[in-house]
């Protein structure tokens, strides 16, 4: 797939060879603290270039996971590790910081269904349930709106629904990044106010800091979704809103995803912030057991 002449072609690349292998380290190492039983690494071959996906083998129905920029498919392993009548997948997004090697940019926010499409061929997997959060969650609506070769669809504070409070979400974030140069127990306790999870690790907090100075996130404009859009999904589509997201308006999330989608359910989380997969662990792993639940069940 060659990028038209007049297009802006969006491909990020690591500052230098050796900011790349310094943070892989800092992956195995984040990967061995998370799990005992390391998944299946695959790598299979689409149009932008080599995608690393990790499988959990199960005899159940396929759920694959999308994570939120900056991050990794490490951030499943819980949920992998729970679903283990599910056969389980979880994709490294390509032009991120995991191991998925971009050799062609995107130009349009549609390159990333097309882009999943060739990842899911591969991987032989017809009408899998998609369970994406934030950034990996706009791909999953996306794939489910061009595609609609899903089964369900899971969106944890999806972007795409709403419009995004740039100003609020870039100040979180740039609040979050100061209080991790603070003492240990000031970091910790600065968690809960700001909602970020991270903060009570200072090594997941280090993996997350390393990536995002060294592999600067570049990515075409994301518009939101249409109503017509919504409206096309005809399968299951189940979305968790969180109402202090610094990211998103999360009533107005629900009320499009309730009013719009024809078999969506849209679920407040009154009192979470934007990382609901770290700080909401059992009502994520809900809405996927119960989505995929129903779209097993559906016609």
């Amino acid at each position: 797939m060659k990028a038209n002449s007049k297009s802006k072609t969006y491909l990020a690349k690591w500052r230098s060879d050796k900011a790349e292998q310094a943070y892989r380290q800092l992956e195995d190492a984040a990967w061995r603290r998370a799990t005992d039983s390391l998944p299946d690494a695959i790598d299979v071959t689409t149009g932008f270039g080599q995608t690393r996906v990790y499988h959990w083998p199960g005899n159940g129905p396929a759920v694959v996971f999308l994570h939120g920029m900056g991050d990794l498919s490490l951030r499943w392993v819980p949920y992998a590790e729970k679903l283990t009548d599910m056969d389980v997948y979880a994709v490294d997004v390509m032009g991120d910081v995991g191991r998925s090697t971009p050799t062609v940019g995107f130009t349009a926010p549609s390159d990333y269904a097309i882009w999943l499409t060739d990842t899911m061929d591969a991987l032989n997997l017809t009408t899998p349930h998609v369970v994406g959060e934030s950034f990996g969650g706009y791909i999953a609506l996306s794939y489910a709106i061009e595609t609609g070769r899903v089964a369900s669809t899971v969106g944890i504070d999806p972007v795409g629904v709403t419009k995004l409070r740039l100003a609020s979400f870039t100040a979180w974030g740039f609040s979050a990044g100061l209080a991790g140069f603070t003492p240990d127990p000031v970091r910790k306790r600065l968690a809960g106010p700001l909602r970020q999870p991270l903060l009570l690790n200072k090594d997941d907090l280090k993996l997350y800091m390393t990536g995002y100075r060294n592999h600067p996130p570049k990515i075409p404009p994301q518009p939101l979704f249409t109503d017509d859009e919504l409206a096309s999904i005809t399968t299951p589509v189940r979305v968790l809103a969180a109402g202090k997201s610094a990211a998103f308006d999360g009533e107005h999330m629900v009320e499009r995803i309730n009013t719009l989608v024809p078999k969506g359910e849209g679920r407040l989380l009154a009192d979470a912030g934007h990382s609901l997969s770290m700080a909401r662990f059992d009502d994520c792993l809900a809405i996927v057991q119960s989505a995929v639940e129903l779209g097993h069940a559906t016609p």
